[in-house]
Order: C-alpha cells, then structure tokens, then sequence
C-alpha cells in the first residue's frame, strides 16, 4: 500500500530536489502541504504528482492528437 502522506525528507528522496527547495517551494505557496502539528510538514502523494503534472510538455505525437480532438468537437 502506497503512503498518502510523506514527509519533506521522503519528498526529498522521491523527486530528487533538495529540502531546502522543498521549503522554499513552500514559502512560495508553490507546492500544497499540510502542517497539521504546527511545525513539521507532510505532502500529499497526489499533490507532489499534481506539482509535477502541471508543467507537462507534451510530445509531438501527443500535441497532434488533442489537436484532432479538439477540431473533431
């Protein structure tokens, strides 16, 4: 079973940027997160998979199928 909640040092690991990129990604509101003791900080799995879905480029192959989908509406 997959965890739902990670911490900034299993983010870390995850996706390979450093903490303190995480923390600042935080002080920016860049990246949701949960404080739900006050200090420490816990990512969602869904929300660190968001983050790195929103800035997809797409491949030629794929830009040219929602092209035609968008012209077969």
């Amino acid at each position: 079973m997959e965890k739902q909640y990670l911490t900034v040092e299993e983010v870390s690991k995850l996706t390979g940027f450093s903490k303190s990129t995480l923390y600042k990604l935080t002080a920016k509101r860049a990246i949701s997160f949960f404080k739900p003791f006050g200090k420490r900080i816990f990512f969602s799995m869904e929300q660190v998979e968001q983050f790195f879905k929103k800035n997809l480029i797409l491949s030629e192959e794929a830009l040219e199928r929602e092209a035609l989908k968008t012209l077969s509406l």
